[in-house]
């Protein structure tokens, strides 16, 4: 497990430049109840549609909108800044238990992380995944629960393997988000978390995906 994450040292770290640019989703709305919700996993190619918006032939941009329901997220979560080192971050989360201690009560079988603004003002990156009926959290360990959302999904062509995939996805859906055309009748949504969810090795292949929260304007 550990060595997928390799790459993610280098292309984290040059992510969060472009992060601190970039405007800051707000804090979760409290922590999790003992009332577990329901929660909508990544969706499956058959049931959105796809838009290449860009190309080099072999590398393209890939958007669809989902909607998100609310969800219980099981983690650790580091505060962050331009010179954070994401390999000791990712070394500390991997000593501590790394998705040992979450996936007994996991959703699904994307790894996600969670970045998003905290009460503080600081930024936090919450690496875990979205879990439910969760009854015990390991020491160190963060559960917190994240309010419904939509979301554009900017993500990429289905690569051969998770290595090519963190090679050419890690930061590729989020460099597009200032300049990706967003559905009609919305816009970014601030309030709320920004999530990495990585695609590993499905039957399509693998893929980085970033979810950019978005509202209606009326709302």
């Amino acid at each position: 497990m550990q060595k997928r994450y390799v790459i993610y040292f280098i292309c984290l770290a040059m992510l969060m430049a472009t992060l601190s640019a970039c405007g800051s989703a707000a804090s979760p709305n409290g922590t999790a109840t003992e009332t577990p919700t329901q929660l909508a996993a990544s969706p499956t190619p058959n049931a959105i549609k796809e838009e290449n918006n860009v190309s080099d032939n072999t590398f393209s941009l890939v958007t669809f909108q989902v909607h998100q329901e609310e969800f219980e997220f099981l983690g650790i979560e580091n505060v962050v800044t331009e010179s954070s080192n994401f390999g000791l971050i990712w070394d500390n989360f991997f000593k501590l238990g790394g998705y040992d201690n979450i996936v007994p009560y996991a959703a699904d079988d994307l790894d996600t992380n969670v970045w998003y603004t905290n009460d503080a003002g600081e930024k936090i990156f919450f690496q875990g995944r979205m879990v439910k009926n969760v009854d015990n959290v390991a020491k160190r360990y963060t559960l917190k629960k994240f309010p419904a959302s939509d979301y554009l999904v900017l993500t990429h062509t289905w690569c051969s393997t998770f290595n090519e995939a963190q090679r050419k996805g890690i930061g590729f859906g989020h460099s597009h988000i200032d300049t990706v055309q967003l559905p009609d009748g919305y816009v970014r949504d601030e309030s709320a978390a920004e999530l990495e969810r990585d695609i590993c090795e499905a039957p399509e292949g693998s893929r980085i995906e970033w979810w950019l929260p978005i509202k209606r304007i009326s709302e």
